[in-house]
């Protein structure tokens, strides 16, 4: 069970779990306010993505979901030891494989 620091926890497609923290939930609301109803999706894109490619930074990875209200919504995680953690989130108008994506 989740603790109160937790907003939401989902298994990625390897069965790790993957947290939504808090601050991190407040942070990407002050950057990206249209995600306020967009919890569920975001553990959606980590449990099914279309799409998943390692990020620059080690020790992370991004995960990508089509939807049509937002284009494509990237969420990136970082590997936290027994689970890992979402470190940001937000939609980009361009496919991920494109160059310059949009946030």
């Amino acid at each position: 069970m989740p603790c109160e620091d937790v907003v939401a926890e989902t298994l990625n497609p390897e069965g790790r779990i993957v947290r939504l923290e808090r601050t991190t939930w407040e942070h990407l609301l002050r950057r990206h306010p249209v995600l306020e109803a967009a919890a569920d999706e975001i553990m959606l894109t980590i449990a099914f993505p279309d799409y998943r490619e390692p990020d620059p930074r080690p020790g992370r990875e991004r995960y990508f979901r089509r939807l049509a209200r937002f284009g494509w919504l990237r969420v990136v995680t970082e590997f936290a030891g027994q689970t890992d953690r979402i470190v940001t989130a937000f939609p980009q108008a361009n496919h991920p494989h494109e160059r310059g994506s949009t946030r």
